[in-house]
């Protein structure tokens, strides 16, 4: 949802579903093995600080720019448990994000959907994977050394 709020640029329900991560994140309590205990514990406190940042932030700016902490959490998550949904979610690049730095974001829609750059430039970017209900995200081992070509089934240029 905050993904999509920020690609209709529309700050004030981008604050609330950023909010409303950061509550769910906050409300996990019991997990069942130790191994994914201690995943989540990876993860969940840069989730919780990025989500926390980005309903504060004062402008559309701000969130983004905690959307980024965000989607690099979400992108763990998708690795090491796999996505929950009923419907596959995409990972999706935009190499001119944060002055030509790049960044990347998790999203529901076949269409790229441009959360860093919203209505200005809502379609630059391209897929890296889809990861279908079940299925886990799996790096390329290019990226996981560092560089930052693509990973996962295919990818689409829009």
């Amino acid at each position: 949802n905050l993904q999509e709020r920020l690609a209709r640029d529309d700050h004030n329900a981008a604050k609330a579903a950023a909010l409303t991560l950061g509550r769910e994140v906050e409300g996990v309590r019991e997990i069942d093995s130790d191994e994914a205990r201690e995943a989540w514990q990876s993860i969940a406190p840069g989730l919780s600080e990025a989500t926390n940042h980005a309903s504060a932030a004062d402008g559309i700016e701000g969130t983004r720019a905690a959307f980024e902490g965000i989607s690099i959490q979400i992108k763990l998550l998708l690795q090491r448990f796999g996505n929950p949904l009923t419907t596959p979610v995409r990972l999706a690049f935009c190499p001119m994000a944060f002055d030509n730095r790049g960044a990347e974001w998790v999203q529901r829609s076949d269409e790229i959907d441009n959360s860093y750059f919203g209505a200005t430039m809502r379609r630059c970017g391209s897929f890296r994977a889809t990861v279908h209900p079940g299925e886990h995200l799996v790096i390329a081992e290019e990226e996981v050394a560092g560089t930052r070509s693509g990973s996962g089934h295919q990818e689409h240029r829009h």
